[in-house]
């Protein structure tokens, strides 16, 4: 019973040519993650895939034929998932500015044709002083995305101080226009790595 499906894997079929159904939340109510990767698939990003009930793990489109633009829901939910992998396909638009609810911890967005700024923030704001605890007396932590990967667009602008500043540690930007000036992010920030290869900086 294709209802029942839970994982979605289609790796590694140059010559597969499929397109996603409409309205996955109700083809596929249990779907928790889905991998069409390297393949000729075509299609928009589905707002369902977002849905909150669905509680989605992991998704990756990568070096497939996709395109659209990224819906509103996706900085809207707060992400259950780990992997939002839409790189090398022919997605397009900007990049929504303010994400406000928990990202994915792997963002790519990498090799396709996003334009215009890089978005203010990606998860929540680095306000948290780094003793504050929780009921438990656990450090607490929010969840933010680890590593955000915007290269080879053509995205412009600066670098937000508030994207630098934020819970992200590994920021790839490299192949767009970006400009400078550009502050690296204090002491005691969470950014390991920051890459802007071949950019107008």
């Amino acid at each position: 019973n294709l209802r029942n499906l839970m994982t979605l894997r289609l790796v590694d079929l140059p010559a597969l040519e499929c397109q996603l159904p409409p309205a996955i939340h109700q083809t596929w109510p249990l779907l928790k993650s889905i991998q069409m990767v390297r393949t000729r698939c075509r299609g928009v990003l589905d707002a369902s895939l977002f849905w909150a009930p669905l509680q989605m793990k992991n998704i990756s489109f990568a070096n497939s034929r996709f395109s659209g633009s990224i819906p509103p829901i996706v900085v809207q939910t707060n992400m259950t998932f780990e992997t939002l992998d839409l790189s090398w396909n022919f997605f397009s638009g900007t990049i929504p500015q303010l994400w406000e609810r928990a990202p994915p911890r792997r963002l790519s967005l990498a090799g396709n044709l996003f334009s215009g700024p890089l978005p203010e923030r990606i998860g929540p704001s680095f306000e948290l002083p780094d003793n504050v605890t929780n009921p438990n007396k656990t450090k607490v932590t929010p969840k933010s995305a680890k590593l955000v990967d915007f290269s080879r667009n053509m995205l412009n602008g600066t670098i937000p101080q508030s994207l630098l500043d934020s819970w992200i540690t590994e920021l790839i930007v490299d192949y767009n226009m970006i400009e400078g000036p550009l502050r690296l992010p204090a002491d005691g920030k969470n950014l390991k790595r920051l890459s802007v290869k071949e950019n107008a900086l």
